[in-house]
């Protein structure tokens, strides 16, 4: 059987004919009006990506984290388990990025008509564009505020499917909470002079140090009990260790969050209820960026 002719060669052999297209066979008309029209759509999804670009596609990936439509396929896609089994854990985590994933291809490649490809590597430039003199700053204010909103509905929606509406939320509210007593230890360093403020981190953690001890003298399964039924002495001073670890490690590389939790550049340790350990509040982290990769797998 003789090879298929690539769309090139084909193209090349009928223009080399010299004749009308009424003197081409229907089915090689039809193959070249084919090919054209679908190499200028490819053409159409390779042109170059806007910061106009980047914010429609951030409100419309932010109407469907909101929506209840992408939950729904994220639930019929968990129910396809192996042996009809629950998923959990990372399981669950890879099922739910790879069903966030492919919508966020279809809106680069249907409602933007672009190659989600040259989509990603625009994201992947975000931060560098916020940062230069490429775009004005009304440009920087509105792409900054689309980027915002929709990392919150992002981290809403795969928190929510991994966790529960419940637990998602009880631990949105200790990460604000945690947030709250960080801004206040901020505002109380920044009102003492350099001697006392190391006076007063050094009384954080030997309080710290005391409860430790206390949590070791009960032995584990009573310890385990006060965790969920701590004093609220001690659940602010765990508040306080939590925040203060954050300032802390802001301080050594250099920066701060005006009040707001550092965690380590995308290593956030969402939920850590009460200051013991919980799996992430989604598993992993985006520091702002889309848990799904704009269409490409982490």
């Amino acid at each position: 059987m003789a090879e298929d002719k690539s769309v090139a060669d084909v193209t090349k052999a009928v223009e080399s004919l010299d004749v009308g297209d009424e003197a081409l066979p229907d089915d090689l008309r039809e193959l070249i009006e084919e090919t054209v029209e679908d190499k200028a759509k490819q053409d159409e999804k390779k042109k170059e990506i806007t910061v106009g670009m980047l914010v429609q596609f951030f409100k419309y990936a932010s109407d469907s984290l909101s929506g209840g439509a992408l939950s729904e396929k994220i639930n019929e896609n968990l129910k396809k388990g192996e042996n009809g089994e629950e998923l959990a854990g990372q399981a669950k985590l890879q099922v739910i990025k790879k069903t966030i994933e492919a919508e966020y291809i279809s809106i680069w490649e249907e409602k933007l008509t672009v190659n989600h490809e040259l989509g990603r590597e625009a994201m992947t430039t975000i931060t560098q564009l916020l940062n230069s003199d490429k775009i004005n700053q009304e440009e920087k204010a509105e792409l900054k505020d689309a980027l915002t909103t929709f990392g919150q509905a992002e981290h809403r929606m795969v928190g929510v499917n991994l966790l529960g509406k419940e637990e998602y939320d009880k631990r949105q509210e200790e990460k604000e909470a945690v947030a709250q007593v960080q801004k206040e230890i901020i505002e109380k360093l920044d009102s003492l002079d350099p001697a006392k403020k190391g006076k007063y981190i050094l009384n954080i953690k030997k309080k710290g140090e005391a409860f430790r001890k206390k949590m070791m003298e009960m032995g584990q399964e009573k310890a385990l009990d006060y965790m969920d039924n701590l004093s609220e002495e001690d659940e602010y001073l765990l508040r306080q260790l939590s925040a203060l670890s954050s300032i802390m490690q802001s301080q050594s590389h250099g920066h701060s969050h005006n009040g707001q939790p550092c965690s380590g550049h995308g290593h956030a340790n969402h939920g850590q209820s009460h200051g013991h350990s919980h799996e992430q509040s989604h598993g992993h982290s985006h520091d702002g960026k889309p848990c799904g990769g704009h269409g490409h797998s982490h």
